[in-house]
């Protein structure tokens, strides 16, 4: 028989490039499939099999037989053509080889009652084969004897190959699955969010914690980009950390803290590279909540801020007190018995004040949030009474601007009064002698509103970025003489910032100034 060389190389040709654009597909039974319908197609075949072992082993893990069996037969084909027949052979040898007839070869394994084994009379198999290593046997049958040739053979050993390459690609695709199954699973377990980043810094894998503090659902973050996870700003400033580390973020593990500022959490960051190889696959991110220590140790220094802050008002009011009988007893006048009343006062409440100061038990109890449901009117009046005396001393006037009733308001209550009274005694400190001060307080749309006017010398708006910053004053020639501390605003905010609500101020120079906050009504659950 005459052979058509260009058409047997055609053939061929064809029928490896078929089998190697299955690369990409990963389903091993479906990869199996095409490889058998593709091979006899390519040489002619009645029919076939392939039998696929466990990697490292000669234990059939998977097989293809376009035979109708059942599947205890199938097992049974299997362990008996493995162990006596030519799969067995090609398995021992890595090598193909053609039996012409069957009749005449004792490396053919025929099955009882089995109606295919009737009709085949020549076989041909060939290993399935990855650098050195048989993946599996491919056999093919056909009704007539002396059905194969050579170029049959040699197209098979060379189908043989391909198809090993691609049988390899579907085990690293099967058994990256697998890891990353086994991976997510790990993941979903650990309590703290935990990302796992590709080179390009998008996300290869995630955990539900990591999502719920992204806001977003767990799959909407597979494969988005560091930067894009959420709108919350955190994103965006880890992205930019983890650029401005550079070389250094693949070379070793990186540990830093970051603030979100949106959900006013303090986090831990630690950063691992990955390496494979060598190489550089990826990043493990992992967040520690710090949030409540860090809230703890502000709060313990604000605290201990705010019992010196609260001295100076009471020493101030005993100071003025001692002046004036200082001044009545210099003229032989008597000493009115309501000024020793208001001085006792102040001397009580300076003691109580150094002693919560030197409790550090209280420290660490008055530094945790706690919430309760505050008379808001009791509240303002406590807040007054307080204030008028520092006030009437500079013959300031205090306007109130109250309600004759507020819903319940939820939230800390010492802190809360703090905030107001820094509010105010900051007012009677920065406006002149007989000035006015007004305190409105409010409720609008479920939040209680808190509000201090004064026509005093107001803040330049070069300075009021930083208003609000621990420590900050804005330092100038016309209140060189006021002392302070840039204590009072700033705990006004943190005080705020640990009830999710809000600081404001409003400010001219010469004209005084508006100093506002708000707090929910109803504290959310943390």
């Amino acid at each position: 028989m005459i052979v058509d060389k260009s058409s047997v190389e055609r053939q061929k040709y064809e029928a490896l490039l078929a089998i190697s654009r299955l690369v990409a597909k990963s389903d091993i039974s479906e990869v199996l499939g095409e490889i058998l319908r593709i091979t006899i197609e390519a040489i002619d075949a009645y029919t076939g099999s392939i039998f696929l072992f466990e990697r490292g082993t000669n234990l059939c893990r998977h097989f293809i037989l376009q035979r109708d069996l059942s599947i205890e037969m199938s097992q049974i084909a299997v362990q008996q053509v493995l162990e006596n027949g030519l799969a067995g052979w090609v398995m021992r040898h890595q090598t193909g080889d053609i039996i012409e007839d069957i009749t005449t070869d004792s490396r053919w394994t025929t099955l009882p009652n089995d109606e295919l084994s009737s009709k085949v009379r020549s076989a041909l198999s060939v290993p399935l084969m990855f650098n050195e290593e048989v993946l599996g046997i491919l056999t093919l049958v056909n009704e007539q004897p002396h059905h194969f040739n050579t170029n049959d053979l040699e197209l098979a050993m060379a189908i043989g190959r391909q198809a090993g390459l691609v049988i390899h690609n579907a085990y690293l695709f099967e058994s990256r699955q697998e890891q990353e199954n086994r991976l997510a699973a790990i993941l979903q377990n650990i309590g703290q969010p935990l990302l796992m980043l590709r080179p390009d810094f998008h996300v290869l894998l995630a955990n539900h914690a990591a999502a719920t503090l992204a806001e977003k659902p767990l799959e909407s973050i597979q494969n988005v980009h560091l930067s894009k996870i959420s709108p919350n700003s955190m994103w965006q400033a880890l992205n930019e950390k983890l650029l401005a580390l550079g070389e250094d973020l693949a070379k070793q593990q990186h540990t830093f803290e970051l603030y979100s500022p949106d959900t006013a959490q303090d986090f831990s960051v630690n950063v691992s590279p990955v390496d494979y190889q060598g190489e550089t696959v990826g990043y493990v991110i992992v967040f520690n909540d710090l949030t409540v220590m860090n809230d703890l140790n502000r709060l313990k220094t604000h605290m201990l801020r705010m019992a010196s802050h609260d001295l100076k008002n009471p020493l101030n009011i005993a100071v003025g007190y001692v002046s004036l009988m200082q001044s009545e007893l210099a003229e032989g006048q008597p000493i009115d018995p309501l000024w020793m009343d208001e001085l006792l006062k102040s001397l009580i409440r300076m003691n109580h004040l150094i002693e919560e100061l030197l409790d550090e038990e209280r420290i660490e109890r008055e530094s945790r949030f706690r919430s309760a449901d505050i008379d808001i009117l009791e509240l303002l009046d406590e807040v007054i009474s307080e204030m008028k005396e520092l006030a009437a001393r500079k013959q300031q006037v205090l306007v109130r601007h109250f309600r004759d009733e507020y819903p319940p308001l939820q939230g800390d209550r010492s802190q809360l009064r703090q905030a107001m009274i820094n509010y105010i005694s900051n007012a009677i400190k920065y406006t002149p002698p007989k000035g006015q001060i007004d305190i409105e307080a409010y409720v609008e749309d479920r939040r209680f509103h808190f509000v201090v006017t004064d026509n005093g010398i107001g803040i330049p708006k070069a300075m009021q970025d930083q208003i609000f910053q621990p420590g900050y004053r804005a330092e100038r020639d016309e209140i060189s003489q006021i002392k302070g501390s840039g204590v009072g605003l700033s705990l006004v905010a943190e005080i705020c910032r640990r009830h999710h609500g809000h600081v404001w101020f409003e400010s001219e120079e010469g004209r005084g100034s508006r100093f506002g906050f708000w707090v929910p009504l109803h504290q959310p659950r943390e």
